[in-house]
């Protein structure tokens, strides 16, 4: 008996320490602003609204789970039934071992090549 009430408990840990841990998906993020969204759309774990309410994006209904293409929507519905419009996200959530995509400035043609901007080669 006191086998059984053991492997009850030790089970019992186990499902409920795999079901804290499935929560946590969207602790462990950082938060990218919206307009950053399609250069890290394929490591976005989630999205925040205005209002501070965190969705995971496993729990959008739908086939589509980009990002970028669930903003392009009217509205976003929940697995729940939540409805959320577009308008009212405010961040991407991605892993907050990614770095936020940075924008760089545009390579220009400022005339530095080989042999150029050199100075003369003495013949001596």
């Amino acid at each position: 008996m006191k086998t059984l009430l053991a492997a009850t408990i030790i089970v019992l840990s186990f499902v409920f320490a795999t079901g804290a841990q499935a929560g946590d998906d969207l602790k462990k993020t950082k938060k990218v602003s919206v307009e950053k969204a399609a250069k890290t759309s394929k490591k976005v774990k989630g999205f925040e609204t205005y209002r501070g309410e965190k969705f995971s994006l496993n729990k959008v209904r739908g086939r589509s789970h980009s990002i970028v293409e669930v903003l392009k929507r009217h509205q976003i519905e929940m697995i729940s039934g939540e409805i959320v419009y577009p308008e009212e996200v405010e961040f991407v959530l991605v892993p907050s071992n990614v770095r936020a995509p940075k924008s760089r400035a545009p390579h220009t043609d400022d005339g530095s090549g080989p042999n150029v901007g050199r100075a003369p080669k003495s013949d001596d």
